[in-house]
């Protein structure tokens, strides 16, 4: 996106799980359908700008990403410039905490002014070789699991269906998906039910694409 952006982080105190924030555009005005990622973690903003990540990474230090907002909202752009990316590298390690190493592919974004700022911070760059998106593995697994399960079975009709669609697909794969990782938990954890003889109810999520299996009360 270009342009300035502010981002408005609340930590919740200790004890708590959950990373709350907003994404402002330069005017002031929030930016709806921005993709927020911490680690492994995945979610879009609401049209408050708002966003939530329950059960954020502890330890290492992570990198918070921000990618754009509605490319036909004004004065907006889905074409980030290397100084705003390296830019967003400050702001995400006001202090101190930058990570050891930054893994990233060859995109033009990536430019000198971007590694620059990133040795400046301590960073180790990584760079993966041309042509091997295979060795930026947790965006490349994401991006096909966005394919093989949701894209590859709609037809889209235009950017405002796409961000419907994918904002559907984000809340299932965040709440009801399994994940192999997690003991096949979702990344917002839901108990255990326990086993009983009830009937086993289908909720259709992403619009009957997938489904979230749970026993009438």
């Amino acid at each position: 996106m270009g342009g300035a952006i502010s981002l408005t982080l609340q930590v919740q105190p200790a004890g708590q799980t959950s990373l709350a924030g907003q994404v402002l555009d330069e005017t002031g005005a929030p930016v709806q359908g921005a993709i927020i990622t911490l680690g492994t973690l995945n979610t879009t903003t609401d049209a408050a700008g708002n966003f939530l990540l329950a059960n954020p990474p502890v330890g290492a230090s992570q990198l918070l990403l921000i990618d754009g907002g509605p490319a036909s909202s004004p004065g907006k752009s889905l074409h980030p410039t290397t100084a705003w990316a390296a830019q967003q590298v400050v702001e995400a390690f006001p202090f101190d905490e930058a990570p050891r190493f930054l893994l990233h592919d060859r995109d033009a974004i990536f430019g000198e002014g971007f590694r620059r700022r990133v040795r400046d911070l301590g960073i180790t760059e990584v760079r993966i070789a041309p042509r091997a998106p295979w060795q930026n593995p947790y965006v490349e697994r994401l991006i096909g699991s966005i394919r093989r399960e949701c894209l590859d079975h709609a037809i889209v009709l235009g950017e405002a269906h796409l961000r419907r669609v994918l904002t559907a697909y984000l809340h299932y794969y965040h709440e009801a998906r399994p994940h192999l990782a997690l003991a096949r938990d979702a990344p917002v954890p839901r108990a255990a039910e326990r086993r009983r003889r009830a009937e086993v109810l289908a909720i259709p999520r992403v619009g009957g694409l997938h489904h979230r299996y749970a026993r009438a009360a």
